[in-house]
C-alpha cells in the first residue's frame, strides 16, 4: 500500500480528502472501471488510490503553469497590441530631420506668394495717377483661403480673425524702404522665445545688410541647418522652419520672374501703355523686401497666436501636432509674410517705374 501521508509534489501539499473526493466523484460521473491488470499494477494494490497518486505526481505541476500562464496571458496581449499599435502610427512622429516640414511649409510659402500675386490686381485701388492702395486685409483672406484644406485645416472664422488684423496701405509710400541697410527688433513682438531668438535674430541681421540673393540663399541653408539640430523644442523648430522657407521661397520667387508680374499688373492698373513703360528704370531693393516680409510675418504671427486661442485650432495634417497657437501663428504669419512681400514689390516699383 502507498503511505499516502509521503505523497506531495515540491513543497506543495495536497489535501488528500480533497483529492479523494474529487476523484470519487468523478469515478462516479464517468463509470470509470479500472483493471488493476490492464494498467499493470500489481495485484493487491487499490487503483483508485494507485491513481490519485499518479494524479498528484503528475498532473498537479500542469495545472499550476497553465494557472500561472492564464494570469500572465491579458498582460502579455495587451503588451502585444500597444507595441502593434505603436510600429503603426510611426509614421505620425516627427521625423528628426524634419523633412516632411520643410517640404510642406516650402510649398505653401510658394503657393502663397503665386496665390498673391494672382489676386493683386482685384485688391488694388487706384486713386489717380500714382496713387494706389492695396487692401491688404483681403488679400490675406485670398491667400489663407486658397491654401486652407492644402497645407493646414482652419475653420473660416480663424481666416477672417487672421485677415482683420490688415487694414488698406498706400504703395507711395513704405516705412520699411530700406536701401542702406536696416534693423528689426524681433523680440517686440513677442512671438519667439530667448532660445529662439538667439537663432533667429542674427539670421534677420544678415538678410536686412546685404543686397545678394545667393548670400541671402546661403544664410538661410545655414540657418536651418541650426535649427534643425538645435535642442528647441518640436513646436519651436517648426516656427523657425516657417521663416526660413519663407525666406527661400521668396528668393526662388525673385529668380524666377516674380517682380515682372507685380510690373505687369501695375502697369495694368495704372493705365500705362506698353510702349510708355519704362521698364529700364525699375529697381527693388532685396533687403526692403526682406524687411516686408520680416516684419509681416513675426505681426501676423503675433496675431495668429491670439487668433488660435479664440476662434479655433490651425491643424497641419501632413506633419506633426503642433500646439494651438504655433498653428495659427504659423498660418497668421505665412500671411503677413506673403502680403508683406507684394506690398514690398509693389510699392518700390512704384516708385521707380511709374513716376
Amino acid at each position: 500500500m502507498i503511505d499516502r501521508k509521503e505523497i506531495a509534489v515540491g513543497s506543495n501539499e495536497i489535501s488528500l480528502n480533497e483529492s479523494e473526493n474529487f476523484l470519487s466523484e468523478s469515478s462516479k460521473r464517468s463509470n470509470w472501471k479500472i483493471s488493476s491488470n490492464l494498467i499493470g499494477i500489481s495485484p493487491g494494490v487499490d487503483c483508485l488510490k494507485w491513481l490519485k497518486g499518479f494524479r498528484k505526481k503528475e498532473t498537479y505541476p500542469n495545472f499550476k503553469f497553465f494557472k500561472t500562464m492564464k494570469k500572465l496571458f491579458f498582460p502579455i496581449f495587451s503588451l502585444i497590441i500597444f507595441i502593434s499599435s505603436c510600429e503603426q502610427n510611426q509614421d505620425l512622429v516627427p521625423n528628426s530631420n524634419l523633412e516632411q516640414e520643410i517640404s510642406l511649409l516650402q510649398e505653401m510659402n510658394s503657393d502663397g506668394l503665386n496665390l498673391a500675386v494672382s489676386n493683386l490686381a482685384k485688391n488694388l485701388k487706384s486713386n489717380g495717377r500714382n496713387e494706389i492702395n492695396l487692401d491688404q486685409k483681403e488679400l490675406v483672406k485670398d491667400v489663407l483661403t486658397g491654401m486652407n484644406g492644402h497645407y493646414f485645416d482652419a475653420n473660416q472664422e480663424v481666416i477672417l480673425n487672421l485677415s482683420n488684423n490688415y487694414s488698406h496701405l498706400n504703395l507711395t509710400y513704405n516705412p520699411s524702404n530700406l536701401r542702406s541697410g536696416g534693423f528689426v527688433d524681433l523680440s517686440v513682438f513677442g512671438v519667439y522665445s530667448e532660445n529662439q531668438l538667439n537663432l533667429v535674430q542674427p539670421f534677420v541681421d544678415d538678410l536686412l545688410n546685404d543686397e545678394g540673393i545667393s548670400l541671402g540663399r546661403s544664410k538661410t541653408s545655414e540657418f536651418q541647418t541650426a535649427v534643425v539640430s538645435s535642442s528647441l523644442s518640436y513646436d519651436e523648430k517648426f516656427q523657425l522652419l516657417a521663416f526660413s522657407t519663407g525666406v527661400t521661397s521668396l528668393i526662388e520667387f525673385l529668380e524666377s520672374g516674380g517682380v515682372d508680374d507685380i510690373r505687369r499688373i501695375l502697369a495694368i492698373e495704372l493705365g500705362v501703355d506698353g510702349a510708355f513703360d519704362r521698364v529700364t528704370g525699375c529697381s527693388i531693393s532685396t533687403r526692403s523686401i526682406f524687411a516686408d516680409g520680416v516684419v509681416g510675418l513675426v505681426g501676423g504671427a503675433a496675431g495668429g497666436c491670439y487668433a488660435g486661442a479664440t476662434a479655433g485650432t490651425v491643424a497641419f495634417p501632413l506633419v506633426g501636432t503642433v500646439t494651438g497657437c504655433v498653428g495659427a501663428g504659423v498660418v497668421g504669419g505665412a500671411g503677413g509674410f506673403i502680403s508683406g512681400i507684394a506690398y514690398g514689390i509693389a510699392s518700390q516699383l512704384l516708385t521707380s517705374c511709374f513716376r
